[in-house]
Parts: structure tokens; sequence; C-alpha cells
């Protein structure tokens, strides 16, 4: 599935040749919804960067944090959440917190601080350009279904809500068992011996 064959099929699973201008806006509420539902552990990716006015700028696929380290005087450390009333004397930072579109380091971090921000992305967003991503090769299905729902939602077709809402539990659970499994070393080499019987 690409970008132009989920558009074609949104609109027609809603029977509604009317709705093609509203389908890409119905596909990127889906994958806000997608975003929030799955935790694919290997799209997680990181950035480097250093700190200027004591923030660490978020990069524009951030979905979820993973883990923070700040590197200084030749020592790497993993911060901790903290709030900004936290109660901290000078030194290399020690926690952060979410500040508006950054992470805010405590104590104040100044500049120059080198970081690596560890991070699972948003589900890429799908366009014109970006056909495709890991989601539309692993649940074609999952999508389909999930931005008709944002469209049953806008032509406010109460039947099909219900019916989308009663698939769409079934399949996210299918996918996250899937992106579980996918993540589980394959045991090789693993044989059943009888009972008693040494080798």
């Amino acid at each position: 599935m690409n970008y132009s064959s989920l558009k074609t099929d949104v609109a027609g699973y809603l029977n509604r040749t009317d709705l093609a201008p509203y389908v890409p806006s119905f596909i990127e509420r889906a994958e806000a919804f997608l975003t929030r539902e799955l935790y694919p552990s290997d799209t997680e990716t990181s950035v480097s960067g250093t700190t200027v006015g004591g923030l660490v700028t978020l990069p524009s696929d951030f979905g979820e944090l993973r883990r923070l380290t700040v590197t200084a005087y030749g020592a790497t450390r993993t911060l901790d959440y903290g709030t900004p009333d936290t109660d901290y004397s000078g030194g290399t930072p020690r926690s952060y917190a979410f500040e508006g579109g950054a992470i805010r380091l405590f104590p104040d971090a100044g500049d120059g601080y080198a970081y690596t921000l560890h991070y699972r992305p948003k589900v890429p967003a799908l366009s014109d350009a970006a056909t495709t991503n890991w989601l539309t090769d692993t649940a074609p299905d999952l999508y389909l279904y999930a931005a008709a729902m944002e469209g049953a939602k806008y032509i406010k077709n109460d039947g099909e809500i219900a019916r989308l809402a009663g698939t769409l539990p079934a399949l996210l659970d299918s996918v996250r068992g899937y992106i579980k499994r996918r993540a589980m070393p394959t045991l090789s080499g693993l044989r059943v011996r009888p009972s008693g019987v040494i080798r």
C-alpha cells in the first residue's frame, strides 16, 4: 500500500466520491491516533547535539522520550525526570523537564553541553513525496480502518463508526503482538531432550 492507494481505498470504503479533498486530513488524524497507540521498539532512534540556553531542541518527528544523556568532563550521565522547582545546587545537569517544544535541563545547563536524545518517532506522515512508511508495510489494514474511522466521524455515520469501533481494537492488538514478537530474539538450536538423557 502507498499513499495514493490508501487515499483511494479510504474513499472507496466510505463510498463517497465527494470526500476526496478531505481524505488526506482523515489519514493525518489516523496517524496521530496510531502514534499514540503503537510503540514499535525497532523504530527507536537518537539525535545528538549541544544545549543552547539550557535547552534540548526536540526533533520534528519526536513522539516519545526513551532516554536522555548528557556528556560532561568525559563522563556520560543518564538524566532523570525532574521539575523546575527541584532543589539543585550548581553543577552538571541531572534532570530534565519538558518546556514547550523543548526539554530544559536542571541545574541550568547553559550552552554547550553535549547530549544524546533517544526517542521513538511519530508514525511518519504520508504525503505525495513520502508515499510509504513502516506502518503501510506492516499493517495496511489498520491504516485503512483508522483513516476510515476518521472519515466516518467527519460524515457522522454512526453505523460505520460503531462497526469500525468494533474492528479497530482487534487490529491494534494484532499489530502490537506482531511488534512484540518481532522485537524478541529467535531461539536457535533449541532441542528437547528425553528425560534422563545426558550428552
